[in-house]
C-alpha cells in the first residue's frame, strides 16, 4: 500500500477481483456485438413495425458491424485492463454505494466507428469513453 498526498490509501484489488472485473469489463463491451441490429432472424414487433414503415424488411439483422468482435479482442482486453485499474483507484477513494454500467460509455465509442483504427487509437477511444462517463457520474 502506498499514501497519496492527500492522505488517502489506495488498495489494489486482489489478483481474483482483478481478473474477474476485467473479465466481466471485456464482456460488457461485447455486448455491441450482441445488439438486436446485428442479430440475423430476430422477430421482434418494433423492427417489424419500423421495417413495413420503411419497407426495409421485417427481421432483425439488419445490419453488420464494422468490424468483428475478434478483431479487437485484444483492444479490449487492454482497454479493461486500463479501466478496471483506474475504477479500482477511484473506488478507493470514495468507499460510498456505486451504481454504475460496466462499460462506461464503450459502445457509444463504437457506434462511431466506420472501420476498425490503429490499436493505439481503439484503445485511446476506449478509454477516453470511460472517463467521460466517469467525469459525468463523479
Amino acid at each position: 500500500m502506498s499514501a497519496d498526498p492527500g492522505g488517502s490509501r489506495f488498495e489494489p484489488l486482489d489478483e481474483a477481483k482483478f481478473s474477474a472485473s476485467v473479465w466481466q469489463t471485456t464482456q460488457a463491451y461485447g455486448d455491441f456485438w450482441n445488439h438486436i441490429k446485428f442479430r440475423k432472424g430476430v422477430r421482434v414487433k418494433r423492427v417489424r413495425l419500423a421495417c413495413k414503415l420503411n419497407r426495409l424488411c421485417n427481421l432483425a439483422g439488419w445490419a453488420t458491424p464494422p468490424f468483428l468482435q475478434e478483431q479487437v479482442a485484444p483492444f479490449l482486453q487492454e482497454a479493461a485492463l486500463y479501466v478496471v485499474r483506474v475504477r479500482a483507484y477511484l473506488d478507493s477513494k470514495d468507499g460510498g454505494f456505486k451504481i454504475r454500467q460496466l462499460d462506461g460509455n464503450a459502445k457509444e465509442y463504437l457506434w462511431t466507428l466506420k472501420e476498425v483504427p490503429s490499436p493505439r487509437d481503439f484503445i485511446h477511444g476506449i478509454r477516453r469513453s470511460f472517463m467521460q462517463y466517469m467525469m459525468v457520474c463523479i
